[in-house]
């Protein structure tokens, strides 16, 4: 998140802890005669922020009603209008007698004005980076987690040109927040290993000291991170002594995306040092620099806090050791500020958890602007499959998806995902239902199959999440109601959702915190038997007197034109099928072959655990790992150990 390719393991690399902690180490006691590089102003143009005149924000208790326009409240508008301003941040540059590195986004136009009127009035200034190639989740940060608790004082920092252009477009960042181009354009991509993802996380830090060399706090938040609450008034008061908050990533040490710089001389001092380490070594992670200067300065005046796992857990803490949470439904944490969306790997990953958490805003991918799209499609159709047997076994339950999609196309629809059954194969702490607590046997896609894989062989737009139909900004004739506050806090005031998604009625956890879908459900009938019965143990069962029973001329085999004229007249926007046990959905050569279906798909189920790692191939490490100082390749008994016992490679930002 945060503008680097989402999920890349943030301490790590391919050698042991040890032995790169030492090489960084012993590049940190080599910065003392770093010589200051020559920054080339940027000539470009840095967006700032409008100065015409806006309506004042409305009142808190707003509803969506009265919002005129898809940016409804935002920073950029309430500083403009300067209705609440009410005291001006004077900086304080902080002084070091240490030879620091200046900051490249310091040659930035307009930096210092920018700061000035990001700023609050204790003169704390929160960012997130971006590379284009991650403007969604840019983008939800904002909708989710910035406009809806009224955060002032945030800014985006662009590293590519285009970004921040008004009015927004195809790849630019919302247009309600202030937006920074950086100096230079920072290409995103490349997976976590390589030297493309570590120029682009190094980005964060260079921020970090341009901001506090200005003397501002800086407050970094990557953009996968949920705020469940405001953490600006927690963290102004926390420790005031401290010259660093930083958030505690449990096995990877302390996360770099999550940090609370004061401008003072050992504030300086610490983040001056990172860069530099940085400019030393160029292939080196952030996390990875945080973390080694950290332990070379802990003998000196610096004081750091490292944050409480209560309230900020990262994400083996929220996702796996505090609880076993999959879905927004799962288990609550009311002490929580924040959650990291980490420890998977991958943007794909990252995004569809945060859509199963119901924590993803974005509609209209790859811009700011939200018209027709994912959620609000006024036109799309779909299909939804119960998975209602506790004991169905796995081939069963795969083919059941196979005729899903199959149906899926051969219908026009796009496929509703079941919630699935937990495999052995997924060890992790979190993956297994606990049965002491309660848990029901219920999975998420990435405790069973390769997200990334899954998209390739079926395609992104041919399915939605278990949680899809809860999304506030899922068209009303398709949403379900729920009452899961916690979660969809941020679309109270978002105007472009329509009334009606809470019933305050309904539990706030578990699965009675939401509606059960209320259409009948279609049966094809296998042997001449009627569906059994199940207990609804997971909420997708239909009743007995909402099932229609379907027989085909030969039983259980659905030919396309039975298909099609069984099902493809009907007008619903939601098709429900009680569930597609032992059914063979056939192709005809209009569709395709069912052996080339089945080809595909089995490049689809590639079993995978939670957090979705794949190890890398040696000519892969080896390449990245050129110019790190790593002279050996990959063992990856020891990586797979590594990752499974946390560690080293266990952190995934």
């Amino acid at each position: 998140g945060g503008g680097s390719p989402g999920g890349a393991p943030t301490s790590g690399g391919f050698t042991s802890s040890g032995d790169f902690t030492q090489l960084a180490v012993q590049a940190v006691s080599e910065t003392a005669g770093f010589v200051k590089s020559t920054v080339n102003a940027f000539q470009g143009a840095a967006t700032s922020a409008s100065t015409g005149a806006f309506e004042p924000p409305p009142p808190a208790d707003a509803g969506a009603s009265q919002f005129k326009n898809a940016v409804a409240w935002s920073p950029r508008l309430h500083k403009s209008s300067n209705a609440n301003q009410t005291a001006t941040f004077v900086p304080r540059p902080p002084v070091s007698t240490r030879d620091l590195p200046d900051a490249t986004v310091r040659g930035g136009a307009g930096w210092k004005e920018m700061l000035a009127q990001v700023a609050d009035e204790h003169g704390v200034v929160l960012f997130a980076t971006a590379t284009a190639n991650y403007v969604d989740i840019m983008n939800t940060f904002y909708l989710t987690a910035v406009a809806p608790h009224r955060i002032h004082n945030f800014m985006f920092v662009a590293m590519n040109g285009g970004m921040c252009k008004t009015p927004a477009g195809e790849g630019s960042l919302h247009p309600g927040a202030f937006c920074f181009e950086y100096p230079h354009d920072i290409k995103g991509g490349g997976n976590w290993w390589t030297a493309e993802f570590a120029k682009v996380v190094q980005v964060k830090t260079d921020v970090l000291m341009g901001i506090v060399q200005e003397g501002y706090t800086a407050f970094l938040s990557d953009a996968d991170i949920h705020f469940l609450r405001n953490p600006l008034p927690e963290l102004l008061n926390l420790d005031p002594r401290a010259d660093m908050l930083i958030q505690n990533d449990m096995d990877g040490g302390l996360n770099s995306g999550f940090m609370y710089i004061r401008p003072t001389e050992w504030g300086l001092n610490y983040i001056g040092e990172v860069l530099a380490l940085q400019k030393r070594i160029p292939k080196i992670r952030q996390q990875e620099a945080v973390n080694a200067v950290l332990k070379t300065l802990k003998s000196t005046a610096l004081s750091f806090h490292s944050l409480s796992i209560t309230q900020f857990p990262c994400g083996i803490i929220f996702y796996q050791k505090a609880a076993r949470r999959m879905f927004a439904w799962h288990e609550p944490c009311p002490t929580c500020l924040v959650v990291h969306n980490n420890y998977i790997l991958g943007d794909v990953a990252k995004e569809y958890r945060a859509k199963e958490f119901l924590q993803w805003a974005v509609d209209t991918a790859g811009g700011a602007d939200t018209v027709t799209g994912y959620y609000t499609s006024p036109s799309a159709k779909y299909l939804m499959v119960g998975n209602p047997d506790p004991h169905v076994m796995l081939t069963t339950e795969e083919d059941m998806l196979k005729n899903a999609f199959k149906l899926g196309k051969l219908l026009g629809r796009i496929v509703i995902l079941p919630g699935l059954r937990c495999r052995k194969w997924c060890q992790e702490g979190g993956c297994q239902p606990r049965a002491e607590k309660g848990d029901i046997d219920v999975c998420a896609m990435n405790a069973r199959y390769f997200l990334y894989r899954w998209n390739a062989a079926l395609g992104k737009h041919s399915w939605r999440e278990m949680m899809f139909r809860y999304n506030p900004l899922t068209h009303p004739d398709v949403r379900l109601k729920s009452n899961l506050h916690a979660w969809t806090y941020w679309a109270d005031n978002d105007p472009r959702v329509a009334p009606g998604f809470r019933n305050p009625s309904l539990p706030e956890t578990g699965l009675q915190a939401m509606e059960h879908a209320p259409e009948q459900a279609h049966y094809i009938q296998v042997d001449k038997l009627e569906p059994k019965v199940h207990g609804n143990l997971f909420g997708d069962e239909a009743p007995q007197n909402k099932v229609v029973t379907h027989t085909t001329a030969t039983p259980g085999v659905l030919t396309p034109g039975e298909a099609r004229e069984m099902f493809g007249k009907i007008e619903d926007r939601v098709l429900r099928f009680h569930s597609l046990y032992h059914v063979n959905v056939k192709w005809d050569s209009w569709t395709g072959s069912d052996y080339g279906f089945d080809q595909v798909f089995r490049k689809a189920i590639v079993k995978a655990d939670l957090r979705q790692v794949e190890m890398p191939t040696t000519e892969q490490a080896w390449s990245a790992n050129q110019g790190r100082g790593v002279r050996h390749e990959v063992d990856h008994s020891v990586y797979s150990k590594s990752h499974h016992k946390g560690g080293f490679f266990s952190s995934l930002s």
